[in-house]
């Protein structure tokens, strides 16, 4: 197994060049805030390079939410120097839907294909399949046949076969585990198809704090303030948390924004009510208030 801790933000891999916004692809850049373990990155970047020549090289990420695996497969993407395609798997409901629909044409029935296929057909290009544990099993077999050394699917309705053109990588990103609701077991044999795993957490507290000082322009000392309040909501005594919400990056950064904003009345609004009030005095909600209180003073 792989580890890597990388940033969540990293808006300059996020706006799609001209030229290829009728297909939803991205051309991006390298961020220079970018964080990634030296072996890590030499990793990553040997099996880019693998892939433009040809070979077959498919990633799995894995994590807990809003800690950057997704914009993390688009700086793998710009290491490459490879166009993405972003996939969301939750809103795939049928097989076929992976592939195209048919529509009308002058009047009669004709075939169209997805832009995942004509992302698929183009080469050179990562293609994301964002959330791929919700889509349901049987969606997710549908690209089987894809993501082995046939690299092609008979789709019928379409009357021919969709082939993986040379250079085209596959990288799956997901959460696990029983707090990710909609989510379901990756099927095995779709698993073993995604033999790469790089393992996400939160950045180091330090470089965490670095990161909503570069994107939001907060003070640091702020931002070290807000870290704290995260790192207590993802620790635990025994296996066991006092907080059914864990605050991640990109909490934490919308959270450091609306400060810049707004000053400390922003946080009942960014951290505060994302916690349940069962309880009254005791719960969760005056538990983060409390800390919340206690490193900023008075909110209102």
């Amino acid at each position: 197994m792989y580890t890597a801790t990388l940033p969540n933000a990293l808006a300059s891999a996020r706006t799609p060049i001209a030229s290829h916004e009728s297909d939803a692809l991205l051309t991006p850049a390298l961020d220079p805030s970018f964080r990634m373990a030296p072996g890590m990155r030499e990793y990553v970047t040997r099996v880019m390079d693998a892939a433009r020549g040809g070979s077959i090289e498919h990633l799995r990420m894995v994590g807990p939410a809003g800690c950057g695996k997704t914009e993390a497969a688009l700086q793998c993407a710009a290491l490459g120097g490879m166009d993405a395609f972003v996939m969301d798997c939750s809103i795939v409901r049928e097989p076929r839907d992976w592939f195209g629909s048919r529509t009308v044409n002058a009047g009669s029935l004709a075939w169209r294909d997805s832009a995942f296929v004509r992302a698929v057909q183009r080469g050179n290009t990562l293609i994301i399949l964002d959330e791929a544990n919700r889509a349901s099993l049987t969606v997710g077999n549908a690209l089987l046949p894809l993501l082995d050394r046939r690299r092609a699917s008979l789709v019928e309705e379409r009357g021919s076969v969709v082939r993986v053109a040379p250079g085209t990588v596959f990288v799956a990103t997901m959460n696990e585990g029983a707090g990710y609701t909609g989510t379901s077991p990756m099927d095995a044999a779709l698993r073993d198809r995604f033999p790469r795993v790089l393992e996400f957490t939160y950045l180091p507290e330090k470089d965490e704090t670095t990161l909503l000082v570069q994107r939001t322009g907060i003070g640091r000392e702020v931002a070290e303030r807000l870290v704290d309040i995260a790192t207590r909501t993802r620790s635990t005594q025994a296996g066991i948390s006092p907080f059914s919400v864990t605050l991640s990056t990109r909490q934490l950064l919308a959270a450091a924004a609306d400060y810049v904003l707004a000053g400390p009345a922003s946080l009942p609004f960014t951290i505060g009510n994302l916690y349940p009030t069962e309880g009254g005095s005791e719960s969760e909600r005056a538990q983060i208030m409390a800390l919340v209180v206690g490193k900023f003073g008075g909110i209102g």
